[in-house]
């Protein structure tokens, strides 16, 4: 569910917020296991701006996920 939210074109997602700040062009959450761990990874195209905003695109990246675990998924998903 976290890799949908994250993923999912939203107003408010994660993916629509740092497009419109102008720091990527996609992004891309995904989630593997092994044998004794689960992984969540995100990988993001950056814009230009992105780039040279890298440290941006990554705070924006734990407030959210910060955010979920404090919140909760938004009933909207749900």
């Amino acid at each position: 569910l976290l890799t949908y939210v994250v993923n999912r074109g939203h107003d408010n997602s994660l993916q629509e917020l740092l497009k419109r700040e102008g720091l990527i062009n996609w992004l891309d959450a995904s989630t593997y296991q092994d044998r004794e761990h689960l992984v969540f990874q995100l990988s993001m195209d950056l814009t230009s701006k992105g780039l040279k905003q890298v440290n941006t695109a990554v705070l924006r990246c734990f407030q959210v996920l910060a955010s979920l675990r404090k919140s909760g998924i938004p009933p909207e998903y749900n």
